[in-house]
């Protein structure tokens, strides 16, 4: 008779209190069985233990990984679903499965399957292959892409490209749009959002830009964007905005509707199809 996805898994995890992962110390390359699971590849130094798994140089690790710290510095790939407390990366890390983490970081070129837990911060290239849902923060410097749905319950906050299929929840949300464009391929919602442009940074003499960053930034294409509270937007190209407190500002094109409860502020060169509408409580 054959086991069910939830009976292997709690028979793996059970043969995995038994076989704890055993205590090892890498350095030049080699490997080292991990029971239940097959072997983790090093070229460099590291430490595989139960409670830490440490890579610096390259490293291959099994899928179903499984550690409360897991830290990659160089080339990491992971080939199915890891499992950790704490996982910090830097350099080039692929994860073919999804992660489930209380806090991650990663720095340089990241990428994984659905992502899951606390709190993530990245830096650089960030690819997600499906959702992410985190309970508290998501920050993402450089560019973004996540084929599934963003969902985070307290804060995102992005600088730089992002390129979201699905729909994007939170609390707040932020985001400084770099020269890319940007795309969210259904609405934003979220109590407050604020999108802005990247300001000119560099020196500026009787008016005209000297040395700096001499480009326009990209725009953010979304169907639509919903805010209980306030809504601040730059270079946003979208159908319709509601919000209590909305200004539409430089660079903007609403197609459909700009919908406000208590106040609205409209920039000269916003581009409107309809007159803003003051919803009724």
């Amino acid at each position: 008779m054959k086991m069910k996805g939830k009976e292997k898994m709690e028979k793996y995890e059970e043969q995995l209190r038994k076989e704890r992962i055993p205590t090892v110390k890498i350095s030049g390359s080699g490997r080292t069985k991990i029971p239940g699971l097959g072997y983790a590849v090093i070229s460099g130094s590291g430490i595989i233990s139960s409670e830490e798994i440490s890579i610096s140089g390259s490293g291959r690790l099994p899928g179903g990984i499984k550690a409360k710290r897991i830290v990659g510095a160089g080339s990491i790939v992971i080939e199915g679903n890891a499992e950790a407390d704490e996982m910090r990366f830097s350099g080039s890390t692929h994860v073919a499965g999804g992660i489930s983490v209380k806090i991650i970081e990663g720095s340089g070129s990241f990428s994984s399957g659905p992502l899951v837990g606390e709190s993530a911060r990245f830096s650089g290239s960030c690819k997600i292959r499906g959702d992410v849902k985190l309970e508290k923060s998501f920050y993402v410097y450089g560019s973004l892409e996540v084929s599934g749905d963003l969902t985070v319950k307290d804060k995102i906050e992005t600088d730089g490209s992002f390129d979201v299929k699905g729909g994007i929840s939170t609390r707040v949300f932020k985001a400084t749009l770099s020269k890319k464009n940007s795309y969210v391929g259904k609405g934003i919602k979220a109590d407050f959002i604020e999108i802005k442009a990247e300001e000119f940074k560099g020196i500026v003499i009787f008016g005209f830009k000297i040395f700096g960053r001499l480009f326009e930034a990209g725009k953010l294409y979304v169907d639509e964007l919903v805010a209980e509270n306030d809504v601040f937007l730059e270079n946003v190209k979208c159908k319709n905005v509601i919000g209590g407190n909305v200004v539409i500002g430089k660079g903007c094109v609403v197609e459909g509707r700009v919908k406000y409860r208590n106040s609205v502020s409209i920039d000269p060169k916003a581009v409107l199809s309809h007159p803003p509408e003051k919803i009724e409580e």
